[in-house]
């Protein structure tokens, strides 16, 4: 028996349902994958009836708040001591820099009691009897990781983060039984999309993304007063997108990274490209949380011709 319960299904500024975080869970136990940003995590976890014991380890795929506060809430929970954690080596100083900060007297023990694992591309480790190979998915944000774990059957389920596939990892992502994938958008949705990414509003003038400007350049809202999740530096168009009052983050060659969602149109596109056997969207909006599913797959449809799933928080599916 495999399956994955979803205790949230939204991207960072979701309010109708939770940031995005699952459990898988086998016959060896319970693993948690993403954290969402905050307490709710145990209120989501005691919904699903999964108490913080049963968690034997933990996967985090990057530093946003969405996807990593809900850890130290889980450790204010009982008995969450002998818990492995999975991280790449910037997540883990991110990490034991928090818990010093927040709980400087109990760090210690902290530290002694769980094991922090620091993953590197294409490394591979036994996780509940299962093999995980944990992915780089060249984020062009902060460094992100993902894995491929093979079940019992011999298919593979892949963690995609929240990033779209890049194509340099597709000899490690082609030919999944299930690939999670996130997708923040309808491709018809205005105003909530990424300014320059396919998809997402047009950055030229008299397009829904057409935006006030602040004298730097840096776009911040569309004409209709809507904030960009990203805003784009129209002064040096592709150059940088970052988050909305945020500086443009810099990678190691000290130019500023690009960063993006993918629609659901283009979520399915990846995943038809990959021949996944299964699809499962998340990390998306709640602008019509009540239709969201079914909105989600019509879109889907277009381009994925297998089975799709746009969960809701709580949902379980079966791995089979």
């Amino acid at each position: 028996m495999e399956k994955i319960t979803m205790l949230g299904t939204g991207h960072a500024m979701t309010f109708k349902c939770y940031n995005t975080c699952f459990v898988y869970e086998n016959e060896n136990g319970k693993m948690l994958v993403d954290t969402g940003g905050g307490n709710q995590l145990l209120g989501q976890m005691q919904a699903a009836g999964i108490s913080s014991r049963d968690i034997k380890a933990v996967f985090i795929s990057h530093q946003h708040t969405d996807h990593l506060m809900g850890l130290f809430w889980l450790f204010r929970g009982p008995d969450t001591s002998g818990l492995e954690i999975y991280l790449h080596e910037e997540l883990m100083n991110v990490v034991l820099g928090i818990l010093k900060l927040l709980y400087p007297d109990s760090f210690d023990t902290f530290a002694k009691n769980n094991r922090f694992i620091i993953v590197k591309h294409g490394d591979e480790a036994e996780v509940l009897g299962r093999k995980f190979r944990f992915l780089d998915l060249n984020s062009p944000n902060v460094t992100q990781y993902g894995f491929v774990m093979t079940m019992e059957d011999g298919g593979k389920f892949a963690f995609h983060g929240d990033v779209p596939f890049e194509e340099s990892n597709r000899a490690e992502l082609t030919g999944m039984k299930y690939l999670m994938h996130e997708a923040f958008n309808l491709e018809s949705d205005k105003g909530f999309g990424i300014p320059g990414i396919p998809g997402g509003p047009p950055p030229g003038p008299g397009g829904p993304g057409d935006a006030e400007l602040h004298p730097s350049g840096i776009a911040l809202a569309d004409k209709n007063g809507s904030p960009h999740f990203a805003a784009q530096n129209r002064a040096n168009p592709g150059a940088a997108l970052f988050p909305m009052g945020g500086m443009p983050p810099m990678g190691p060659d000290g130019k500023p990274r690009k960063m993006g969602h993918s629609t659901v149109k283009q979520a399915a596109g990846y995943a038809q490209s990959l021949k996944a056997e299964n699809l499962i969207l998340v990390h998306g909006s709640d602008n019509d949380l009540e239709n969201r599913k079914a909105k989600y797959i019509a879109e889907a449809s277009l381009e994925f011709t297998s089975k799709i799933y746009a969960p809701n928080d709580l949902e379980i599916i079966e791995l089979k």
